[in-house]
């Protein structure tokens, strides 16, 4: 099971980041394939002077999760021709779960060295809790080297995230609360979309695409802290649904907007999480 870190909307006080065990198996979701899988590595591995740097991870699992991920990034980068960035995704996602899991024991003399030491990633700072990668570093690289399907997937990404590890699903209040955005229409928008990727590109990042239209779910069905009105936030669930009547469990969204209507719902609207 991998960890991530996601956006928890459904407590009292707001969206708060923590970390999920992703219990997806790559099991079809509407014709979706397979989880992607990294192609194996060479049997024979040239040393190069990246193994002579420093990491600051003392474990031997850690220091080889960077290695991986600065040996698969050069492989990209210097490729002759087109090259799939699934497998330096993947890399890169396991080495931001190990940065997540360790920084809170860094320096902030560390966190700068890990920063400059790791394209493509951001470390944050000693206050915020995670890890992440910017999509803005990969879709550049997918421009120059990859394929179609890794331009269409970090395009999605570079327009989901807003402020550091914040989407524009949720305002961020504090670097651990925010209110989601319920009503601004980006729900079934990027719903939509990650759709689309999933049908065009089913053999293409697809625990990624799951976990994304998981999330989407996960918010519209849980999230307690709405930072626009009533009538607006109503107004996406009832277009949601409209929209996508083949969604998982749709039933539950249903009842969501029943309570709204009811008045009995326990949203709280127009809020401001402490």
């Amino acid at each position: 099971m991998k960890k991530l870190y996601i956006y928890n909307c459904g407590g009292p006080g707001g969206c708060q980041v923590s970390p999920r065990t992703s219990t997806l198996s790559g099991k079809k979701r509407g014709g979706v394939a397979a989880r992607l899988q990294a192609p194996k590595e060479e049997t024979t591995v040239k040393i190069i002077f990246l193994f002579l740097l420093f990491i600051p991870f003392n474990a031997a699992g850690k220091i080889f999760t960077a290695k991986s991920y600065l040996l698969e990034l050069k492989k990209v980068e210097t490729a002759k021709g087109k090259r799939s960035l699934g497998p330096l995704y993947l890399r890169a996602q396991d080495l931001c779960d190990e940065l997540s899991e360790s920084r809170r024991n860094m320096s902030e003399k560390e966190l700068q060295s890990a920063a400059d030491r790791f394209k493509g990633l951001d470390v944050g700072s000693a206050e915020v809790p995670n890890a992440w990668i910017r999509p803005e570093f990969f879709l550049a690289l997918a421009d120059k080297k990859g394929k179609k399907a890794d331009i269409k997937f970090f395009t999605i990404l570079r327009d989901e995230q807003h402020t550091g590890s914040w989407n524009i699903y949720i305002t961020s209040h504090t670097d651990y609360t925010g209110c989601s955005t319920l009503g601004s229409g980006v729900f079934v928008k990027f719903y939509r979309r990650w759709r689309a990727f999933n049908e065009k590109y089913p053999e293409n990042y697809t625990d990624a695409a799951e976990e994304a239209l998981q999330k989407l779910e996960d918010i519209l069905k849980q999230t307690v802290c709405v930072c626009g009105g009533e009538s607006k936030a109503l107004g996406e669930l009832q277009v949601f649904l409209e929209t996508f009547p083949d969604m998982p469990a749709p039933e539950d969204l249903q009842e969501r907007i029943d309570k709204i209507k009811k008045k009995t719902s326990n949203i709280k609207f127009n809020c401001v999480p402490p």
